[in-house]
């Protein structure tokens, strides 16, 4: 069954409409913890220009629209191979994206400089050619286009510019069958740096390479290795993935790192792979090497790095009390949660009720507290804080970037112990998905890493 096809200004004014549950990702955007990266696949898929699919309906659709060009006058279009390599590269995603993801829109810029041939791309794709392209499709009704925009949407970032296929385009490549253009898809092999630097406006740039950057570039490009070996894949004798529906690229499994504002102190988190992008429960179902797999995730590891930082064991003094719970208190562990992460990763005490809030508001399953006024937002964090006291000068720090950095390099640490131990393990940040056979060998390394890294605060491992 196909999904629905939201509209897309509805999608982005109303995100709360679309979210049915409180994922992680969705939790760690709300409270600073997360960066846009995590959630742009809510309503789109980034462009991929390495794509290309070789097999006859593309070739044959390719040949169509180029006569519907030259019929209509678009432009001196001509059957060159710069423009063919364009056409083939914007058609792959297209039906990528139709047959495994219906209804999402493919996300690209319109900004020159991305188009650059430098350290974070190679893809020979150029600006103008792209550009020009999807304007000629557009005006033959081939694909559905909106416009970028600089101004915040609803999640507080600018929008890229986004297209889809239509009903015109796939009328058009009525031969184009399914199984035939997956199997044809392919991505051209290109360097494509691993450490990833952005400035303060998101935008990746340029750096200088260090024995830091050296050394980080290798623990990556060591593990993509491992994970390009290794059988990945959902067991579909378990689960019918067609009712599920997840959006996911089964061949999306290298990983990179992204640092953020300049500087290889804040982010660091490594993204890139299918199973960052499917829900909690649908991992569960993750074969590595055909054998059933376990996930081992680090409990309340943000309050644990919290209490690291300042040398104190959250331990000698709450006993085995979680984190997040409070006396007393009329909300769930989710929003008790969210309050904590809230108040770690906003400026002021207002601006962490308004986090809390706007987060509320934009889950389905959290609205029965909506009517929760701002005073009882505040004394929920007046009671978090009371709590964890001994850790009050965290609160109202807005550094949600270094503590991201502290995970990654607590992250990178077991993806390298595993690496030599060859154990395949697949991150989702504080998460970690090995074998069953291997439950075993990952916990010491979990909790070595932590503990060399950030102290001896050290959090519970718990099965998810």
């Amino acid at each position: 069954m196909n999904k629905p096809i939201y509209p897309l200004d509805a999608v982005l004014k109303y995100p709360q409409r679309y979210i049915e549950t409180l994922s992680d990702r969705e939790l760690m955007l709300a409270s600073g913890q997360a960066t846009f990266e995590d959630t742009l696949a809510e309503w789109s898929s980034p462009i991929d220009m390495h794509l290309r699919c070789q097999c006859a309906a593309i070739e044959e659709l390719k040949k169509k629209i180029i006569k519907l060009l030259h019929r209509k006058a678009l432009g001196p279009i001509g059957q060159t191979s710069k423009f063919s390599l364009h056409l083939e590269m914007l058609l792959s995603n297209i039906f990528l994206t139709q047959f495994q993801e219906t209804g999402r829109f493919i996300a690209y810029s319109r900004l020159a400089n991305d188009y650059s041939q430098n350290r974070y791309n190679n893809s020979q794709i150029g600006y103008r050619p792209t550009i020009r392209l999807v304007g000629f499709l557009e005006s033959l009704g081939l694909v559905e286009h909106y416009a970028g925009s600089q101004s915040p949407g609803a999640w507080g970032r600018g929008l890229l510019a986004r297209f889809r296929g239509t009903t015109e385009l796939f009328a058009l490549a009525s031969s184009a069958e399914k199984k035939e253009v997956l199997a044809s898809l392919s991505r051209i092999e290109v360097h494509k740096d691993s450490i990833r630097l952005k400035n303060h406006n998101g935008k990746l740039i340029d750096y200088p390479e260090t024995a830091q950057s050296l050394e980080m570039r290798s623990i990556v490009d060591d593990y993509n290795r491992h994970l390009s070996m290794a059988n990945i894949r959902i067991d579909e004798g378990r689960i019918d993935l067609s009712k599920s529906e997840p959006n996911f690229d089964p061949e999306k499994k290298l990983q990179c790192r992204i640092f953020n504002n300049g500087s290889f102190d804040l982010g660091g988190r490594f993204y890139g792979s299918w199973w960052q992008d499917i829900p909690r429960t649908l991992r569960s179902y993750i074969l590595i090497n055909e054998e059933q797999t376990v996930e081992l995730d680090f409990s309340a590891m943000v309050a644990h790095q919290a209490y690291s930082e300042r040398g104190i064991c959250y331990w000698d003094h709450f006993k085995d009390d979680d984190p997040y719970e409070l006396e007393d208190s009329q909300f769930p562990r989710s929003i008790k949660k969210l309050a904590f992460h809230c108040a770690l990763n906003c400026r002021s005490l207002q601006h962490t009720i308004s986090a809390i809030i706007k987060a509320i508001k934009e889950v389905d399953h959290l609205k029965d507290y909506q009517a929760n006024t701002d005073s009882d937002f505040k004394a929920l964090i007046n009671a978090v804080a009371s709590k964890h006291h001994l850790i009050s000068d965290a609160f109202f720090s807005c550094r949600a970037l270094e503590y991201q950095n502290q995970d990654s390099r607590v992250c990178e640490s077991i993806i390298r112990q595993c690496t030599l131990a060859n154990i395949i393990v697949l991150t989702v940040h504080d998460s970690f998905i090995v074998a069953a056979s291997n439950r075993d060998a990952l916990e010491p390394i979990m909790l070595d890493s932590f503990r060399r890294h950030l102290g001896s605060s050290l959090p519970h491992i718990k099965v998810i």
